[in-house]
């Protein structure tokens, strides 16, 4: 989400349907992070670190196919890809090299998203079955998975689209406003997304959501950054 992530020793890397993913400590730590949770170690009987390894599961999974959403497609345009899970997100990289258009560069950007919103639907179709089933009725830690599963790409996914660049909403308004012919896309979008995301970062930091709210706060600022003239010297 922001340039390129440079490469450690204790990096992990595999391949994913032959599209190489990369995943940096950062993501370890910083998800490590945000899955501490006493209460839920409460709920569960557990100690944190046991909550801590399901949260790893939920946002290992949930990115990971975020990002083959946009990787697949962008390969399905003939255009090499590669992933890198990083910070409390990921990246797909791609060189539109040949052939791109603002249509092609939309359907790589929303790909993404549908991806995760498809991984939810398959979550809540497992429940249903489950709940028919008997199966996991007493289980929390069946409760808490399908609960963040649930959260992560739904809620998460509808929050990426929203039009502040560089987040996927951010892209898909800028290649839209190249198909409407407007003046300067790439300026008339940082404006949009400096606008956006202010609102919503005060928005969420009203609501006490204090990481959402400093993320969109943060990108609001780079995006006024963006409208700004460059100084020559």
């Amino acid at each position: 989400m922001f340039g390129r992530i440079p490469q450690t020793e204790f990096d992990l890397q595999f391949p994913v349907l032959g599209i190489p993913v990369r995943v940096h400590p950062l993501f370890w730590l910083m998800g490590a992070i945000m899955g501490y949770s006493p209460f839920w170690a409460q709920q569960m009987g557990v100690n944190v670190l046991a909550v801590v390894c399901l949260w790893w599961m939920v946002i290992f999974t949930s990115i990971l196919v975020h990002e083959l959403g946009h990787a697949v497609v962008a390969e399905f345009f003939g255009w090499r890809s590669n992933i890198v899970l990083y910070h409390f997100g990921g990246l797909a990289y791609y060189d539109a090299f040949r052939g791109n258009t603002p249509w092609k560069s939309i359907a790589v950007s929303i790909a993404g998203p549908v991806a995760g919103f498809i991984l939810a639907g398959l979550v809540y179709a497992f429940e249903y079955v489950a709940d028919i089933n008997g199966w996991f009725a007493d289980s929390v830690v069946f409760k808490y998975l399908i609960l963040q599963l649930s959260f992560v790409n739904i809620v998460w996914g509808l929050v990426n689209l929203l039009p502040v660049y560089p987040l996927d909403g951010g892209q898909i308004c800028r290649e839209v406003l190249v198909l409407l012919k407007t003046r300067n896309p790439p300026l008339l979008s940082n404006k949009i997304g400096m606008v956006v995301g202010g609102i919503f970062g005060l928005i969420a930091l009203n609501a006490g959501h204090t990481y959402a709210g400093l993320l969109f706060l943060f990108l609001a600022f780079n995006n006024y950054q963006a409208t700004q003239p460059q100084n020559p010297w």
